[in-house]
């Protein structure tokens, strides 16, 4: 399980999850570097990410 923070270890193994790991940390993307091929995204939030030519803004969503 990939999250955040911490916050949500005891509860996200407690559901099943078999590792946890938290994005804030920079170690967690060395970590995982070539572990995954896909990773499918359920947070109701656009990913804040960078471009060529700076940070992109956040996505608007339509309902």
């Amino acid at each position: 399980m990939l999250s955040q923070s911490l916050r949500k270890k005891d509860d996200g193994l407690r559901l099943g999850a078999d590792h946890y790991y938290a994005t804030a940390d920079p170690a967690t993307f060395k970590e995982l570097a070539g572990r995954f091929d896909l990773i499918v995204n359920t947070s109701t939030r656009a990913p804040r990410t960078t471009t060529s030519t700076g940070p992109r803004p956040a996505a608007r969503w339509r309902r």
